[in-house]
């Protein structure tokens, strides 16, 4: 029976053929079945299309409605809010398409979902798998929930501060995301996509935690989050995005004038440390640069 609430998942992708065999075969496994599913291929020039087109009869087979959207590459922001375009499930997720779900990812949120009528938006727990180093000892992306409350989370997310802004680790609810984006829209920056979608639910709704692992969160060598230079610059991109996201929230000036004052601290000793570290490799080389870090870590 189809009584189930439809639950809209959508997925970026930008040349992905390595990891979105393993995405695609995880959605496959999902014990979930009203679910649509919109496939934006953000630009991929390599066989990402094919294997999407494979796999797309399987998932309707699945009873599922399937999406598949093409564009020329604009980054991940863009591609979500191509996808935004598109969605009418009642809950919202939008997982990359190098992640795994776990096949209980989407039915356990939707119960808890069902269950709590007043959240808005809920965090879960993932698993990190190094794909360079499976040996490696576990680790998660978590909340720590212990020292967020109403008060702080806010905050805590713009700094990622016991709080994960990985988009596979939430869900929202549709109904409250239209509330406050009607046009279904985010700023095209092609950095900073899940602030945007993220922080005006924390500002305005309930926000929820359950402990469960429901997926893993794949981690590569040529991963954005992985690569120094990458994240030097999101650095600098992300404080345009969360300006414009704070601007965009209705909220006592003061305090919009103050965070972006933090922001603007925050990202400078960001961006600072990350060119002491060049300036250390440069003249000394990775060799110095890795003794006096472990010395530091001491």
């Amino acid at each position: 029976m189809l009584t189930e609430p439809l639950v809209s998942v959508i997925s970026p992708c930008y040349n992905g053929e390595k990891y979105l065999p393993k995405f695609l075969d995880s959605l496959l496994l999902q014990n979930y079945r009203n679910i649509e599913f919109i496939f934006v291929n953000d630009g991929s020039t390599d066989n990402s299309e094919q294997i999407f087109l494979e796999f797309k009869p399987k998932l309707e087979t699945k009873g599922w409605k399937v999406l598949y959207l093409k564009q020329e590459n604009g980054g991940a922001a863009s591609a979500i809010n191509t996808g935004l375009k598109h969605f009418s499930g009642k809950y919202l997720t939008w997982p990359d398409s190098d992640d795994i779900l776990l096949p209980d990812y989407i039915s356990k949120k939707v119960e808890y979902m069902e269950a709590h009528c007043e959240c808005g938006l809920l965090f879960s727990v993932a698993e990190r798998i190094y794909l360079d180093n499976p040996a490696k000892e576990k680790q998660y992306v978590k909340c720590n929930k212990e020292l967020l409350n109403e008060d702080n989370i806010f905050e805590s997310l713009i700094f990622e501060r016991n709080i994960t802004c990985v988009p596979l680790c939430t869900f929202i609810r549709s109904a409250n995301f239209l509330e406050i984006n009607p046009k279904r829209e985010i700023y095209h920056n092609g950095h900073g996509q899940n602030f945007q979608m993220l922080l005006p639910m924390v500002y305005n709704f309930k926000v929820d935690f359950i402990d469960d692992v429901l997926a893993e969160y794949v981690i590569h060598e040529d991963s954005n989050s992985n690569n120094e230079k990458t994240r030097y610059v999101r650095f600098i991109a992300y404080t345009d995005v969360l300006f414009n996201v704070l601007d965009a929230i209705k909220m006592p000036a003061l305090r919009r004038f103050k965070l972006k004052i933090k922001i603007k601290i925050h990202f400078g000793k960001m961006k600072l440390r990350y060119r002491i570290k060049q300036i250390i490799k440069f003249c000394f080389g990775d060799k110095v640069f890795n003794i006096m870090k472990n010395m530091v870590r001491r």
